[in-house]
């Protein structure tokens, strides 16, 4: 396996996040078994940063102001290859726009079987 080739690609990851860097503490829910039930916890998970991209099913990559409020069509996260990310995690976004975010899913990139990024869907939930 060509580890070179493997570590260029999270690099450049990482360059691409740092071009326009968020940093954004997530929120997981988890469920543990109690009593006859389920009890749910709520873990807030220590801040990471990620790129945050911002597109619309017509193309655009523009974030649309309404009524003073800015809205999102499609909204998608870069993250490195370790970031602890999961499906249904929430997070609030506090830049230009204060709104609840939710994980819809993580998708792995990967270069010779090994992950070199994450490619993350999420969708407004307020």
């Amino acid at each position: 396996m060509d580890t070179r080739s493997v570590r260029n690609r999270r690099e450049l990851t990482q360059r691409a996040i740092s071009l326009n860097p968020i940093t954004i503490e997530l929120t997981r829910r988890t469920r543990e078994p109690y009593g006859g039930g389920w009890r749910e916890q709520e873990q807030i998970l220590p801040p990471q940063t990620f790129r945050l991209f911002i597109s619309s099913s017509r193309g655009s990559r523009e974030v649309v102001d309404v009524g003073g409020q800015m809205q999102f069509d499609q909204a998608s996260l870069l993250a490195p290859h370790d970031a602890d990310i999961r499906k249904g995690d929430t997070f609030t976004l506090d830049v230009d726009h204060a709104g609840q975010f939710m994980v819809e899913q993580v998708q792995p990139v990967r270069l010779l079987g090994e992950v070199v990024s994450l490619q993350v869907s999420v969708a407004e939930v307020s």
